[in-house]
């Protein structure tokens, strides 16, 4: 007896299935990927905040600072001829979810590839001081530094540079969106990759951080 075939619409109901099924899965594996991508943020950000640590206790508790953009932070984390020997591998600076970030002109000190963004309160309009005033371990009094932020995911703008050296505190995920020198809300849920001065590093939404301020124009970052 000759066997009978799938007739068109049979196969088309097992295509259709498919397609609803991959429709369905999809998904799930995007933000299963997703997950594990900020599982590594979150590694990058320890280690960059653990490097910190080390150098300030070379340096008499002065942290690195964005003294310029040929003297950058990084540079004096990361092992290069130019700068630090705390962080060998300058993979830990570029975050595998950022999906815009440009090398920095040429004439800019190495590193030139980055995503992450020390905070910055040089000019900002909440608060005008420089915050290298605040940097030396001893002088954080406020708050524990268990809360206090000092490196996360940050970009320049969405159109321009993607990564840049130093952030403004943003508290809220819609001025880091639209305003320039931000935290970028670039993970599942808007949340932020943040690197603390204590050594640890954790995700949440702008709207979670705030301001804490010493005095009329100093104050520094913090999680709530």
């Amino acid at each position: 007896m000759k066997k009978k075939g799938f007739t068109l619409i049979e196969l088309l109901v097992v295509i259709a299935i498919i397609a609803i099924l991959a429709a369905m899965l999809l998904p799930v594996l995007s933000r299963a990927r997703e997950r594990a991508r900020m599982a590594v943020c979150i590694n990058n950000l320890k280690q960059i905040v653990l490097a910190a640590r080390m150098y300030m206790e070379d340096w008499d508790g002065w942290l690195p600072l964005h003294n310029g953009y040929n003297d950058n932070w990084m540079v004096s984390l990361a092992k290069s001829d130019a700068g630090g020997n705390y962080i060998k591998d300058i993979n830990v600076f570029i975050c595998p979810s950022s999906y815009a970030y440009k090398p920095l002109p040429q004439g800019y000190k190495w590193p030139n590839k980055y995503t992450y963004s020390i905070f910055y309160n040089g000019a900002a309009p909440m608060l005008r001081t420089n915050i290298s005033e605040l940097m030396r371990y001893s002088q954080i009094h406020n708050k524990s530094v268990s809360d206090m932020i000092y490196v996360c995911d940050g970009w320049r703008n969405m159109s321009g540079w993607g990564g840049w050296p130093w952030v403004y505190a943003r508290t809220t995920t819609e001025e880091a969106k639209t305003q320039s020198y931000s935290p970028h809300p670039r993970h599942i849920g808007d949340m932020v990759g943040f690197g603390f001065i204590d050594g640890h590093a954790e995700m949440f939404k702008c709207e979670e951080t705030q301001v804490v301020t010493f005095s009329d124009t100093q104050g520094l970052w913090y999680k709530k």
